[in-house]
């Protein structure tokens, strides 16, 4: 009898040991699950652009007090100098000074967004300076890396001048400044041709290319340069100003960014973009008198126009020339190379019908020779891309040598 007590104490003792386990167990797993659904994930940002906040729409707009606030409401962007950039903001009827899209420097609708920034550019009055906007990018740019820089800006309704050299200065320099003075730098993004900017009615948009020297990682924002050295234009308009006429030009700016890309092309500046002249190269002939067939043959090329493989009609005595050596020479096979200049490679990127540019050219070179009556079994075509440029300046008559297909004897 003791010993079938004892064993039912310790059975007891068993189980009530295993539910108090299962009870700690399941508090564990149950507070590991509470830690779990309470850890935050880390934000990853996956918008290209380098510039943070570049529509002005993270504001706290309880900060806006008046002018000159940008700093204070709207990080990360900084004011260069004593006198800071203004930000407008929608929701600050109360403060028409800072509202938008009215305000007490005129009326214009957010470009992206409802918010913008605002900066004098250009000033004729002593007493107004100019103001500047900056930050710091999210990452240095990559050397060597094609990028599209763009940013939007609208002339102000009481602005009396329009004036040039509005832009951004893209580098390496944090401008900071305990007194109010002017960035005399020249900038790295201005409008085509930069002109004055005058459009009071609608926003223009300053839009560039350009390829990242590895330093960068600040950008500002203002009009650069010494007085001396910008270009303004008196802003003849009938409508009464809004609030007190600026003897300068104050710009409202907003929608910028910084953003890598593979090709030109992709840096779509609408009316803005620069179109390049297409040019075809015609160089000088090398042929002399006496020289051998194999040497006439490598003194022959063909030259095409951007992005096309269509052979030019102003090469018709080239071929014509080719033939009858060949004609005269049964004995000479040859090899044609199709070379492209370094843009068209890097549309190729984006546009697949560029990637085989310089095979093609080579390849109906060969067909038009083959139509004049050469056997296809005296030619061989290869193709060397951007690999091998003949001259590498970067201007369209330079461009324009690099794509060609060149004969040699094989």
């Amino acid at each position: 009898m003791k010993t079938k007590m004892l064993i039912l104490v310790m059975l007891l003792i068993g189980v009530t040991t295993l539910s108090a386990q299962k009870k700690t167990d399941d508090k564990a797993k149950s507070g590991t699950k509470t830690e779990e659904k309470g850890k935050k994930e880390p934000v990853v940002d996956t918008d290209p652009n380098m510039v943070s906040n570049g529509s002005f729409e993270q504001v706290d707009i309880k900060m806006l007090k008046g002018r000159g606030q940008l700093q204070m409401a709207c990080k990360p962007w900084m004011s260069v100098c004593k006198t800071g950039a203004d930000m407008f903001a929608a929701g600050n009827s109360k403060n028409k000074k800072i509202n938008a899209p009215d305000n007490d420097l005129g009326n214009q609708i957010a470009q992206d967004g409802s918010n913008y920034a605002g900066f004098v550019g250009y000033s004729k009055d002593p007493k107004i300076k100019r103001t500047y906007l900056s930050q710091k990018l999210k990452k240095t740019l990559v050397k060597d890396q094609l990028y599209c820089a763009t940013l939007s800006v609208c002339l102000s309704e009481n602005s009396k001048l329009a004036a040039n050299n509005i832009g951004m200065v893209i580098g390496d320099k944090k401008f900071q400044f305990e007194d109010d003075q002017n960035i005399t730098v020249a900038p790295t993004i201005v409008m085509p041709a930069n002109r004055p900017i005058n459009d009071m009615d609608k926003w223009t948009t300053i839009c560039v290319h350009f390829y990242a020297k590895g330093n960068e990682n600040y950008v500002t924002i203002g009009g650069f340069g010494n007085d001396g050295d910008m270009k303004f234009e008196k802003i003849k308009t009938t409508a009464k100003p809004v609030g007190v006429p600026l003897n300068g030009a104050y710009y409202f700016v907003d929608n910028i960014s910084i953003i890598p890309i593979n090709a030109k092309s992709e840096c779509n500046c609408g009316k803005n973009t620069v179109v390049e002249t297409d040019y075809i190269y015609s160089r000088s002939s090398a042929k002399a008198d006496g020289m051998k067939p194999e040497q006439l043959i490598a003194a022959t090329a063909i030259y095409f126009s951007k992005e096309s493989a269509a052979i030019p009609a102003q090469f018709e005595i080239e071929l014509e020339d080719a033939v009858k050596i060949l004609n005269e020479n049964p004995t000479i096979n040859i090899m044609l190379t199709g070379h492209a200049d370094l843009e068209e490679m890097e549309e190729a990127k984006v546009k697949s019908e560029l990637k085989e540019i310089a095979k093609e050219r080579a390849e109906a070179v060969k067909a038009a020779l083959v139509e004049r009556g050469i056997a296809a079994t005296r030619i061989n075509t290869d193709s060397k891309d951007a690999n091998e440029l003949a001259n590498t300046k970067g201007t369209p008559m330079s461009k324009a040598q690099n794509r060609r297909v060149i004969f040699s004897v094989r």
